[in-house]
């Protein structure tokens, strides 16, 4: 642990003398930010801890198996990636609003969530900040997790704490990602609105100043793209690109 962290430490600095002013530090949320990838954590969770009936559990089980593959195929393509991201959602068309709220705040033990904080992100946050003279904006972008979820997972009181305690305040931190609509009786429609975000077109509005932190998908498509705009730091791998 604290081999890893010297070097987490000598790599952060690095980036630092190299890159004198960081306006920018953006975060990948799925896997990254967080431990876990939401619409997995949430399907898991309508199969096993929601009050959907059993027939509704069969028609959902298959429906996010199926639509779950399509999206993982369309997902790999730049050009058919938008209609990864309507696939997947498209599984949620008439869940509660407040099943997210439930999920998030669902405890498997004393300390751990069904959705938790990376600690390592932290750590790296950390090192960052206290090698910056000025707090940056800090910004996530996520194709798998929505504005909602986002939002409700800052505000939890652990998660809230512990930016706080690094001073970055949840109400200051930019959120990019999908906005899922929906109805006038608080369910998911199945439907985005506005502009869909992908692992793809986010890169290309990403400040040039900023350092994006993501993991071994995100450092793929960035390769894949060409793209060396932006510094890339490999949260798993503690490689900079």
């Amino acid at each position: 642990m604290k081999k890893d962290f010297a070097i987490k430490q000598s790599k952060i600095e690095t980036i630092c003398r190299q890159d004198k002013i960081i306006e920018s530090i953006i975060l990948d949320f799925d896997g990254t930010f967080i431990k876990e990838h939401i619409l997995i954590i949430w399907v898991l969770f309508l199969l096993l801890k929601s009050r959907l009936s059993i027939n509704q559990k069969i028609f959902f089980f298959f429906n996010s198996f199926f639509r779950g593959i399509a999206s993982m195929i369309f997902s790999s393509c730049s050009l058919t990636s938008e209609w990864a991201v309507q696939f997947a959602y498209k599984t949620f068309r008439g869940i509660d609003i407040n099943t997210v709220n439930y999920m998030l705040n669902y405890r498997k033990g004393k300390k751990t969530y069904a959705v938790n904080l990376n600690t390592a992100i932290t750590d790296i946050l950390a090192l960052l900040l206290r090698n910056i003279r000025a707090v940056p904006e800090i910004s996530i972008y996520s194709q798998g997790s929505f504005t909602y979820v986002i939002r409700a997972f800052l505000q939890r009181q652990d998660v809230k704490a512990c930016l706080e305690n690094m001073g970055i305040g949840i109400n200051s931190i930019v959120i990019n990602a999908n906005e899922l609509e929906t109805d006038d009786d608080g369910r998911f429609t199945g439907n985005l609105s506005g502009k869909i975000q992908t692992k793809f077109n986010r890169i290309h509005n990403m400040d040039k100043s900023a350092v994006f932190i993501g993991d071994s998908k995100d450092e793929a498509v960035i390769k894949k793209m060409g793209l060396q705009a932006v510094k890339f730091i490999n949260w798993k791998k503690l490689s900079i690109y």
